[in-house]
């Protein structure tokens, strides 16, 4: 009975027609775009790694490395058609895109020029995406055709740049990206 008095007594100090209130917050986040990079046009791996190696030039012409080409598409088959992409090469914002020695102090560069040619896209005219020397960032951006994109990648060295360099192993990482744009 003592229970039930006290009870009542609660229930009767709330103020009748008041609100009370939760905040719900609902959240979504998708790690996946479906897109990816391979090195086949009917690959399904996705790749994290191209080496375009020009070995050991002679120093008397130009030196461009063997070609690699690289294929955007879904991880379920071709692009559909009229997606917007855009598609960047970026160069390393340490020392732009130049050939560096290692191991040397101060490094060494050697100015090349990287070309992603890219391929069965539209609205890509002049389609190739290029960085040489201190140019950080190349980008493109085009709408797909319904089949994987193809980006042949090359690198020249001019053979005037050549001369007066140390002997030893230079390298240079950039990077192609992929984001899918609103249409």
């Amino acid at each position: 009975m003592k229970k039930v008095l006290l009870l009542g007594t609660f229930l009767s100090s709330i103020a009748m027609g008041e609100a009370v209130s939760v905040q719900v917050q609902t959240k979504l986040k998708l790690n996946d775009s479906g897109i990816i990079i391979t090195s086949e046009p009917d690959g399904t791996s996705s790749i994290n790694l191209v080496n375009l190696d020009h070995g050991t030039p002679d120093r008397t012409s130009n030196s461009i490395a063997s070609g690699e080409s690289l294929y955007i598409k879904t991880t379920e088959g071709q692009l559909p058609t009229g997606i917007n992409l855009n598609i960047a090469l970026n160069s390393s914002t340490t020392d732009s895109n130049n050939l560096v020695t290692g191991g040397k102090s101060p490094a060494e560069t050697i100015p090349h020029t990287l070309v992603g040619e890219i391929k069965n896209a539209t609205n890509a005219a002049g389609g190739n995406l290029t960085v040489t020397g201190n140019t950080l960032e190349s980008t493109k951006r085009v709408t797909t055709t319904g089949e994987a994109l193809e980006v042949a990648l090359s690198s020249l060295v001019n053979k005037n740049d050549l001369f007066g360099k140390f002997a030893g192993g230079y390298t240079n990482t950039s990077t192609l990206s992929v984001t899918v744009l609103a249409n």
